[in-house]
């Protein structure tokens, strides 16, 4: 008899150390796993806000009442490299898809910024690179909408 009540006495004490391991394991598994949406979600954020300020600063750009191209460009160089550093640090934030997409507006930037236009009122050209921009907004406002729904 005393026995049983040593052995149920330890066997309680077995139960409950395994219980607590377990628990422990467990919460930490559920804390893991709502670190990583936290994280993917500030990923998705970042870009989210990187894309509305393109957006933003384009739109104030082309409704101005004189272009200013050399500024746009600049911007277009920073923005690029902006959006190349936010993709290489949320590349599983988001799906593929949408990355490429990231890439192919990073890529659209860059090429914008090359883009030459003359200070002069060289219609054609102007008008091409207002589409172009035109464009960069419709395609960040894109992927705004596949980020947000990812």
């Amino acid at each position: 008899m005393d026995n049983d009540l040593i052995y149920g006495f330890l066997g309680g004490i077995v139960g409950g150390i395994c219980v607590n391991i377990l628990t422990f394991h467990y919460t930490r598994r559920i804390e893991t796993k709502e670190k990583a949406k936290d994280s993917q979600k500030e990923g998705q954020k970042r870009i989210i806000d990187k894309l509305k300020e393109i957006k933003f600063t384009f739109e104030n750009y082309l409704s101005s009442d004189r272009i200013r191209y050399k500024e746009m460009k600049n911007e277009c160089f920073i923005f690029s490299n902006q959006l190349t550093n936010i993709l290489s640090q949320t590349v599983n934030d988001i799906s593929d898809e949408t990355s490429e997409d990231l890439q192919k507006l990073s890529l659209e930037l860059d090429k914008l910024g090359d883009y030459s236009v003359t200070m002069d009122d060289d219609f054609s050209e102007n008008c091409e690179f207002i589409i172009i921009c035109r464009s960069i907004i419709r395609d960040a406002e894109k992927i705004m909408i596949d980020v947000d729904n990812y």
